[in-house]
C-alpha cells in the first residue's frame, strides 16, 4: 500500500504541468457550456414573453387561399383545449435587395397598427412606433437587413407569391 502512494505521490509531481492544463482545460469547458446554456434560456424566454404579449399561442398556422377565414377561426375556436384562436392577414412574397434574392417566402404583415416594436436602423434599440407607414415604405425584420446589408433608403422589391 505505501508503495502504491509513493509511486502515485511521485507521478503527481513528476506530471504537475499537464494536470495543471487538464485542469484549466475543464474549467474553460464548464465555463463555455455555462455560457452557451445562460444565453439559450435567456433568449428562450425573451421570445416566450413577446410571443404572449402579441397575444400568439403554442401553435401558429400560415394557410393561403381560404374560402371561408371566419368558418375556418370558428371550427378551430370549438375545438377541445383551444382557448383562442385569431386570424391575421398576411401576404406570401419573395424578396431581392442589394443583388441578392431570397431562397423562399417570407410572410409580409400588412400595417394595422398592432403591437409589433420596430428597430432603430442600427439595431441599438427600440424607436417610436410609427402612426402610419408610408405607401412605398417597408419595415424589415433585423435577419433581413443584416442578410442584405440593407440600409435606410434601400430599394427592396417584393413580387407577390401566390397569386
Amino acid at each position: 500500500m505505501l508503495e502504491h502512494q509513493i509511486l502515485i505521490r511521485a507521478g503527481i509531481k513528476k506530471h504537475k504541468g499537464s494536470l495543471l492544463g487538464i485542469g484549466i482545460l475543464l474549467f474553460l469547458t464548464a465555463l463555455s457550456l455555462t455560457a452557451v446554456l445562460m444565453t439559450a434560456f435567456v433568449g428562450n424566454r425573451y421570445i416566450r414573453e413577446e410571443m404572449e404579449r402579441l397575444r400568439f399561442g403554442d401553435l401558429t398556422a400560415w394557410a393561403s387561399n381560404v374560402a371561408d377565414a371566419d368558418f375556418l377561426t370558428e371550427s378551430i375556436r370549438g375545438q377541445e383545449g383551444v382557448e383562442a384562436a385569431e386570424t391575421q392577414r398576411l401576404i406570401f412574397s419573395e424578396y431581392e435587395a442589394n443583388g441578392m434574392e431570397s431562397d423562399s417566402e417570407g410572410q409580409l404583415v400588412p400595417w394595422t397598427g398592432s403591437g409589433y416594436r420596430f428597430f432603430r436602423s442600427d439595431l441599438s434599440g427600440y424607436a417610436e412606433t410609427p402612426e402610419e407607414i408610408g405607401e412605398e415604405e417597408v419595415y424589415v425584420s433585423p435577419s433581413m437587413k443584416s442578410m442584405m446589408d440593407l440600409k435606410p433608403g434601400d430599394a427592396v422589391t417584393f413580387p407577390i407569391a401566390r397569386g
